[in-house]
């Protein structure tokens, strides 16, 4: 089931973490590993992901966390740096190693990108 929900709001250039958890529909919690994540944000949602405005891709490895459905999905001040705006984006969940290749869509909503004032 995909979950709409917008991103909190965030600056361009900045360093950004989303703390992420993975559970089953039981609510316990699922092992990640191998698993790979997109972050994507398209001001035009037709665009190849290709020319997305931002694609993040993070392949989970086992750290800990990760094992227990907990992941940090960080998303560096270049990736970041994109013109201020409203962005369709989505969170898409690849289940390499949780669910045979299965692929569904997690978050999806509008994402607004602030213009910095400090330019350093």
């Amino acid at each position: 089931m995909t979950i709409i929900a917008n991103l909190t709001p965030f600056i361009q250039g900045d360093d950004l973490t989303f703390d992420l958890k993975f559970k089953d529909d039981r609510g316990d919690a699922l092992n990640v590993v191998g698993d790979t994540l997109y972050l994507t944000l398209k001001k035009d949602i037709n665009v190849e992901d290709s020319d997305a405005d931002m694609q993040v891709v993070l392949n989970v490895v086992a750290d800990g966390k990760a094992e227990y459905g907990l992941v940090e999905f960080k998303v560096n001040r270049v990736q970041s740096n994109i013109p201020a705006g409203h962005y369709q984006f989505d969170y898409q969940w690849v289940k390499n190693g949780s669910g045979g290749g299965e692929v569904t869509t997690e978050y999806r909503g509008i994402a607004t990108v602030l213009q910095g004032v400090t330019k350093t």
